[in-house]
């Protein structure tokens, strides 16, 4: 039963913000703020482009509003757009350098390792190495 009141709620809350009633979105975003948030950290495994990338996904979600149509959930519709924004962040921001840690007599050092993949010295390097 409450499932059902849920749903009817979430619907009139999607009408009204269809219809123009922007406060009608918060109550939408502290709902589902959680799965939200939970599903960008699993993909992205840092919770401050989580974050980002809920903010974004909720962003895209309020202006695309006027296009959800309720064939799926509504948590089902936003699931999607935060898997689409966190593919497109992944895509735009490659991660950065990955650092070992060496551990010498009395510290710590952490170095970048170089990333030669596009760097075409370093591949003729190799290559006559390997040669």
């Amino acid at each position: 039963m409450a499932v059902v009141a849920l749903q009817t709620n979430q619907a009139e809350l999607i009408r009204r913000c269809q219809e123009g009633d922007t406060a009608s979105f918060d109550p939408l975003v502290q709902e589902h703020y959680t799965l939200a948030y939970n599903t960008a950290y699993r993909m992205m495994s840092d919770h401050e482009r989580a974050a980002d990338a809920t903010q974004l996904a909720f962003v895209r979600a309020f202006k695309s509003l006027r296009n959800f149509r309720g064939d799926a959930a509504f948590s089902t519709w936003l699931y999607r757009i935060v898997v689409n924004v966190c593919l497109d962040q992944m895509r735009q921001q490659p991660q950065g350098a990955v650092g070992l840690t060496f551990v010498g007599d009395e510290h710590e050092e952490e170095r970048p390792l170089p990333d030669t993949t596009d760097d075409p010295a370093a591949t003729a390097e190799q290559h006559q190495r390997q040669q």
